[in-house]
């Protein structure tokens, strides 16, 4: 569905809608306790990560059904993104998500996250090794995106499987908005709450998954430029920014050259800066993402995306859309 520029009472609503998500954001942002499924905080996509990690409002192919489900609208055909990091000292991330339009003004989307790290060690009480173990965790993502009242809308729910020496799993959700383009088509608003309600047990003791707020804004700098900022409020840290810049350059092989900061990062005694670059011919892309880490530790993000253009299906107007 496109919004034309005369629906300013659409738009308004939209906006404030939009903008109330924002202000419970804040008000809800407070520390409180520790939270478990910490694998659920990993970008999905290395375009995102290399953005600072702030895609609530940039989001623009499957990868947005973990940013913000409501970024599934824009999809205009199948939508498939592939992504693969080594993360900790020998832990692999995967994600893989898939969305297509069922409708003009509907989006439907699935994704899978999965990280494991290498086998660990089981000490006993005189720290002899007695045996060893392997954590995996697991997410299945089902969501849909749709049109109404000014703006767009999007919920997913998701189970969630740890592993550790026991198993536990997990029913949690997904819900965001996205504005329509407003400012004469560069801007654009998004709010999303991620991990809502749902608590892994081990042994009875409850360990929530790690409700996120984000709520942020994209602007579209020049035809060639584009900027993000996120605010985003965890349930059991500090709230902080990200922020993110993009060029694209369709003439140079579809080249494209991101750079973000994440405070989230910075805090953590990491230098907080992000980049990355992506090749696309075709439907075909890949992205790549540079995270240095704290202790030195640095880790790449690779990304395999295939987005396929259907005639008259999807395509929510978006800053980056021809008008």
């Amino acid at each position: 569905m496109k919004v034309r520029p005369g629906h300013k009472l659409s738009r308004s609503i939209g906006t404030s809608v939009l903008l109330a998500v924002f202000a419970l954001s804040v008000r809800a942002g407070s520390r409180n306790g520790t939270s478990g499924g910490q694998f659920l905080r990993f970008p999905a996509g290395a375009r995102m990560a290399a953005l600072g990690e702030g895609g609530v409002a940039l989001a623009r192919d499957a990868s947005a059904l973990h940013w913000n489900p409501a970024g599934l609208i824009r999809i205009k055909g199948l939508s498939v993104v592939m992504t693969h990091a080594g993360v900790l000292e020998a832990g692999a991330f995967d994600h893989i998500a898939a969305a297509r339009p069922a409708s003009p003004n509907l989006v439907l989307g699935l994704g899978v996250h999965h990280f494991t790290t290498g086998q660990l060690s089981i000490l006993d009480a005189g720290g002899a090794v007695t045996g060893d173990f392997q954590p995996r965790d697991l997410a299945l993502s089902a969501g849909a995106a749709w049109t109404g009242a000014g703006a767009a809308w999007g919920a997913a729910a998701k189970f969630v499987r740890s592993r550790l020496l026991d198993s536990a799993g997990a029913l949690t959700a997904d819900v965001g908005a996205l504005s329509p383009p407003l400012l004469w088509r560069t801007v654009t608003l998004a709010a999303a709450a991620s991990n809502l309600g749902g608590a892994l047990r081990y042994e009875g003791e409850a360990s929530p998954l790690p409700v996120t707020l984000r709520a942020g804004a994209s602007a579209q700098l020049t035809s060639d430029w584009s900027a993000a900022l996120d605010a985003v409020y965890p349930r059991d840290r500090d709230p902080f920014f990200t922020f993110g810049v993009e060029g694209r350059f369709p003439a140079l092989a579809g080249a494209a050259v991101r750079g973000g900061y994440n405070g989230r990062a910075a805090a953590g005694g990491a230098s907080g800066l992000r980049m990355g670059f992506g090749l696309s011919r075709g439907s075909w892309g890949i992205d790549y993402a540079f995270l240095p880490e704290a202790g030195g530790v640095e880790t790449h993000w690779f990304s395999l995306t295939y987005q396929r253009v259907s005639v008259g299906k999807g395509g929510y107007l978006s800053p980056e859309d021809p008008s």
